[in-house]
């Protein structure tokens, strides 16, 4: 095992070969996926507003996905394509998968905004600390009448 360190550690280019066939790939599919998801909520409009308002903005949120993501695994792909003898394309691979989590995780906090829910929405929620302890709650049943008068 010390050997291969060794005969890796006295060679000075990296040769991965094999890696540009899974960057077409990975590149080809994510344009694919979102082109399909764009052409299919492009059909899914139904003439009700509010529906075709979330149907836009989500088509809007597929584009700048798909785009970012494509942009970025094209670099990539060129990237390991003009420097092949180096690890530039692994160090932009680490940051693509960073990018696709983020574009998971972005995808789940905006189902708020897809949805049409704003601030003015979410503040219509009373906080627990602005409640009236001092009021008396609801009349206890069989102590002061009965339970048709609660």
């Amino acid at each position: 095992m010390t050997l291969l360190f060794k005969s890796a550690a006295n060679s000075s280019t990296v040769d991965i070969p094999h890696m540009v066939p899974y960057m077409v790939f990975a590149l080809l599919s994510d344009a694919c996926i979102a082109a399909a998801l764009i052409y299919l909520l492009q059909g899914h409009r139904s003439g009700f507003k509010r529906t075709d308002t979330i149907v836009s903005r989500l088509i809007i949120f597929t584009l700048n996905r798909g785009l970012i993501i494509t942009i970025f695994s094209t670099t990539e792909c060129l990237f390991h394509l003009k420097f092949p003898h180096t690890l530039w394309s692994l160090g932009m691979d680490y940051v693509l998968c960073k990018l696709y989590a983020n574009s998971f995780l972005t995808s789940l906090n905006s189902r708020n905004i897809v949805s049409g829910m704003n601030d003015e929405a979410m503040s219509e929620s009373v906080p627990l600390s602005r409640l009236d302890k001092t009021q008396p709650r609801n009349k206890e049943i069989g102590s002061q009448g009965s339970a048709s008068d609660v």
